[in-house]
Parts: structure tokens; C-alpha cells; sequence
């Protein structure tokens, strides 16, 4: 008797591995950063205190103004990356 495989059973094709990727990321942490770590990736065009200045104006309501969505825990300004994404859109 041969041995029964996944593929026999599973059809796997582009939508499966969607689904499956969707699941995944779902599980997975959200990414997040530190200002520092920001201003040094090759994207970001403006320095750590620009940064902090952006995270502040989101911090203090002023979302006329250029703002960063950002978290302050302690000393320190932590960003999400689905939240970066849109800061530089």
C-alpha cells in the first residue's frame, strides 16, 4: 500500500497559500521600532529629532501639522510598521 501525501488530499494552488500567509500573518508580532532605528533606514529622509518633533505633534492632537503615530514608553518613542507605512506615504 503506498503511503497517502498531503498533496493528495490538499489541493494547494495560489489561493491556499494566500489563506495560509493570511493566517500567518495574523499570528505573527506587529514590527515595531524605535526612532533611532528609523532614522537610520535608508527610506527615512529626515533625522531622529524630526522624528520625535512628528511623534509629538500625533501625541499632542496637532494632526494638521506633519505627524508620526507613535507610542512613548518612558524616554522612548516606539513606532508600528503598519503606522510607518503611512507616515511615508
Amino acid at each position: 500500500m503506498d503511503k497517502l501525501k498531503a498533496s493528495d488530499v490538499i489541493k494547494i494552488d495560489d489561493e491556499f497559500i494566500e489563506q495560509v500567509a493570511d493566517k500567518l500573518r495574523a499570528k505573527a508580532p506587529e514590527v515595531v521600532y524605535t526612532l533611532k532605528e528609523l532614522a537610520k533606514m535608508p527610506g527615512i529622509k529626515v533625522n531622529e529629532a524630526t522624528l520625535r518633533t512628528h511623534a509629538k505633534n500625533y501625541a499632542a492632537g496637532e494632526t494638521h501639522k506633519r505627524h508620526l503615530v507613535a507610542t512613548k514608553k518612558g524616554k522612548s518613542w516606539y513606532v508600528k510598521e503598519k503606522d510607518l507605512e503611512k507616515y511615508l506615504k
